[in-house]
């Protein structure tokens, strides 16, 4: 079942955590659980965009290896590509790409300037952990 809920906590002062800025900081769990009452509980996360020579150059991206350390059921993995940050991505060719849990690589042709991956699951019973992103990306050319 969906719920959410906040931290009643009202100390004065907490732990410092590097990269925040000063104040309080509340962690909110939303959305627990693998399915919202017998239904699928469709959920997805994306990354930033990804470049190389800070965006002066176009990457050509081979393969992706899916690093999921938990996976029940299949994930959605979509490489979304973009040639200017002003345009709006679109997947790659071959994807969206279903993963399971005897998935080792991924093989692609995916070529852009930035590059975002996208990871989603929408069926019952599904959830997932994501571990490090790994990406064979190349430079390839200047236009």
């Amino acid at each position: 079942m969906a719920s959410s809920s906040a931290s009643s906590d009202t100390t004065a002062s907490i732990s410092t955590i590097n990269g925040l800025k000063a104040g309080r900081t509340f962690i909110y769990l939303h959305e627990t659980g693998v399915n919202d009452d017998g239904a699928a509980m469709a959920n997805h996360i994306e990354s930033g965009d990804i470049d190389i020579a800070d965006g002066d150059q176009f990457m050509s991206i081979g393969r992706f290896i899916p690093d999921f350390k938990v996976l029940t059921g299949n994930s959605k993995v979509t490489l979304l590509l973009n040639d200017y940050p002003s345009n709006t991505a679109s997947s790659s060719p071959l994807g969206p790409f279903t993963i399971t849990s005897s998935t080792d690589k991924v093989d692609t042709r995916a070529r852009g300037r930035l590059l975002a991956i996208k990871i989603e699951n929408d069926a019952i019973g599904e959830t997932w952990r994501y571990g490090t992103l790994r990406v064979d990306i190349k430079p390839d050319g200047r236009r």
